[in-house]
């Protein structure tokens, strides 16, 4: 299994102004939300991607919570850009806060359909240990499959660690299977 921090080309000075607004950022949410634990989950919100083949799923779904307010005027930016998931591959990003903190959450634009996800921790490494053995695996969460596009606000149900998942494999039963690289311009934002 191959993890790295990212899947795009990034130079040292762009890592630089990237680590400074990072640090901004963790310090507006500790001022803002006044939590300590939302550093601690800032920080720690680098993208990974993991590298695998995988070939069977089972799941389970767990609803999304319904949010009516859907402006992005009082919101804070979490991630605006491109992604590019390779075939056999998935890509997954932090969501991370107290009870209730909503993310509005925006993958469209991709070139071919993939699979999102929406998990807590425990359920991430349950998929991602089925996902890198090639095991079938049951887990809970938000699933939307063969999407080009996908649009939704997602209250957290607890404090904790979830993540966005974005999957260009063969993994899920009636999921995409691209069997190419995958482009999407991906966009989270927490909403006040």
């Amino acid at each position: 299994m191959v993890f790295s921090k990212t899947n795009c080309m990034i130079t040292k000075n762009q890592k630089g102004l990237m680590s400074i607004a990072c640090v901004i950022l963790v310090l507006f949410f500790i001022f803002s939300a006044g939590c300590a634990r939302v550093a601690e989950s800032a920080v720690e919100s680098k993208a990974a991607v993991v590298a695998v083949k995988g070939v069977q799923h089972m799941s389970t779904y767990v609803p999304e919570t319904d949010v009516a307010d859907t402006s992005v005027v009082d919101s804070i930016p979490i991630l605006s850009r491109m992604i590019v998931v390779e075939y056999d591959h998935v890509e997954y990003y932090l969501l991370a806060g107290d009870k209730g903190y909503t993310f509005s959450i925006n993958v469209s634009s991709c070139t071919s359909p993939v699979d999102v996800l929406i998990m807590d921790q425990e359920n991430l490494d349950i998929y991602l240990n089925g996902f890198e053995k090639g095991n079938k695996a049951s887990f809970k969460g938000t699933i939307q499959k063969n999407v080009v596009a996908f649009t939704r606000n997602y209250q957290l149900p607890a404090q904790g660690k979830y993540y966005l998942v974005v999957e260009n494999a063969q993994f899920l039963n009636d999921g995409a299977d691209s069997k190419k690289t995958v482009v999407c311009f991906a966009k989270i934002r927490l909403l006040k």
